[in-house]
């Protein structure tokens, strides 16, 4: 059974290979990123707040935008990373890619903020 697909996507030409293609090589050792980031858990948490309607909640509650961002951005990061506020501060501007999902600006966490929103 398995045999037909592969030759299906060899028919279709949709096999992930560079066949008659130009084909660049790179040295993965010779690759460098410092702004890594990490969003699997976070998206993953972010979509299931989408889905119970966090964010229009607080909006009706009478919340503004940037501090929907900050609740969800703390909500977000407990769940993935339950610390204290500055630990959760810290991880958020670490390694962490959440205020990309919740659009809040990153340079603008501190434990502070974290305590006040909650």
């Amino acid at each position: 059974m398995g045999s037909a697909f592969f030759k299906q996507i060899l028919e279709k030409q949709r096999l992930d290979i560079a066949a008659g293609k130009d084909v660049q090589l790179i040295d993965t050792e010779s690759i460098k990123h410092r702004d890594v980031r990490e969003i699997g858990t976070e998206n993953i948490c972010f979509q299931a707040l989408q889905q119970l309607g966090v964010a229009d909640f607080l909006l009706n509650a009478g919340w503004n935008e940037d501090q929907i961002q900050l609740a969800l951005t703390h909500i977000i990061s407990r769940a993935a990373y339950p610390a204290s506020e500055p630990g959760t501060s810290s991880w958020i501007c670490q390694n962490n890619g959440v205020c990309t999902l919740t659009g809040y600006d990153e340079a603008r966490i501190t434990k502070d903020k974290l305590y006040g929103i909650s």
